[in-house]
């Protein structure tokens, strides 16, 4: 009820300092959530959560944290640390945004940010952490660590895809769905014997053929142009045997060609353990852990970061138990080989597998 005898200007001024009033009422109190860091836990709880030791989450966050520093004045911005964190529980539990945030003490608005920093930031560090290799000796020693496996001379890597679910874009839709009906990236993966990723090729929907992504790849043209000073990498049947990609012999004819096929096997299946670990360490990219809720560029980054904490993870000795049901194995589609190829797996065989027992 508006008092007698005010003036219209009067009035105004009531009605305005009500709403005024109204409004102070109705803003909500900040909230200052409890921040999260790693003294907190044990060793045991920090790997549990964040798939990281304590002394791999700070030197790494050394490397990246001028990209995290907070270029804000307000006195309590997410420190670097925490927003690392954040990324590192999600990749690693296959949470909800929200989830991760709580696990640190930020909002949900402010984890989305926080990704999108620490994946540009991980981005920046893929040179130094995935290679295939920057010295001679690093190389001769990646091929005696493929040798000691059964025997198999002059091997680089092992090759293979593996798929990341996601929800596609509408418009592409039709693109993303692979042979087992759902959608996913494409990713094609090289690792060494000790499990560690010495290349990745992101980007490709999960319809591409594993042969149609090796084509299109930095690593073809490399090998290719270079066949002395390089070695082999060992695909399988989805892949064509190529003078630097050896692949298994569809019906050996003879007691040599069993025994290739038999050190080929033994040698290869790095691979598929790497992809277990990958999965079982980082949640996130398998398919057990659910469909990722983001544009595939995105995808793309999350599996390049994994990857380079997987690396590291592998080179600081982190052991990771092994969980054969994260790993969903596509059928592979057999491709026509090279004559090249096939002359050089002949002549790898005559020589290193003529007369021998299978490894």
């Amino acid at each position: 009820m508006e008092p007698f005898g005010c003036s219209l200007f009067e009035l105004k001024l009531i009605q305005r300092r009500r709403r005024t009033r109204q409004n102070v009422v109705q803003i909500e109190k900040r909230v200052f959530r409890s921040r999260t860091f790693l003294d907190q836990f044990t060793e045991t709880q920090v790997i549990a959560k964040f798939r990281l030791s304590s002394p791999m989450i700070y030197s790494l966050y050394d490397e990246i944290h001028l990209a995290l520093e907070t270029r804000t004045r307000r006195s309590n911005a997410v420190p670097g640390l925490v927003r690392f964190l954040a990324v590192l529980h999600f990749l690693g539990k296959a949470s909800y945004q929200h989830v991760s945030g709580e696990i640190v003490g930020i909002s949900q608005p402010s984890f989305s940010r926080c990704l999108v920093e620490v994946l540009q930031a991980l981005r920046q560090l893929a040179p130094k952490y995935i290679h295939m290799g920057k010295s001679r000796e690093e190389r001769d020693q990646i091929k005696r660590g493929f040798f000691d496996l059964a025997g198999m001379p002059n091997v680089i890597g092992a090759i293979d895809c593996t798929h990341v679910p996601l929800c596609p874009p509408s418009e592409q839709e039709h693109i993303y769905r692979n042979r087992k009906a759902y959608h996913s990236l494409n990713i094609q993966v090289i690792c060494d014997s000790n499990l560690i990723i010495r290349d990745v090729v992101t980007g490709f929907p999960g319809s591409c053929h594993d042969a149609h992504i090796l084509r299109q790849s930095g690593i073809y043209d490399t090998l290719d142009k270079d066949l002395e000073n390089n070695g082999w990498l060992l695909g399988d049947a989805g892949y064509p045997c190529l003078p630097w990609l050896l692949t298994p012999i569809n019906r050996p004819s003879s007691p040599a060609e069993a025994a290739y096929n038999v050190a080929h096997t033994k040698t290869r299946v790095v691979i598929e353990r790497c992809f277990g670990v990958l999965k079982s360490r980082f949640r996130c990219m398998s398919l057990s852990g659910g469909f990722l809720q983001y544009s595939p560029s995105k995808v793309a980054d999350m599996f390049l970061a994994c990857s380079i904490l997987h690396n590291i993870a592998r080179h600081g000795g982190l052991q990771e138990e092994l969980d054969t049901t994260v790993e969903d194995d596509m059928p592979t589609i057999p491709v026509e080989n090279d004559h090249r190829g096939n002359a050089a797996r002949s002549k790898l065989i005559t020589n290193y597998f003529t007369g021998n027992k299978p490894p």
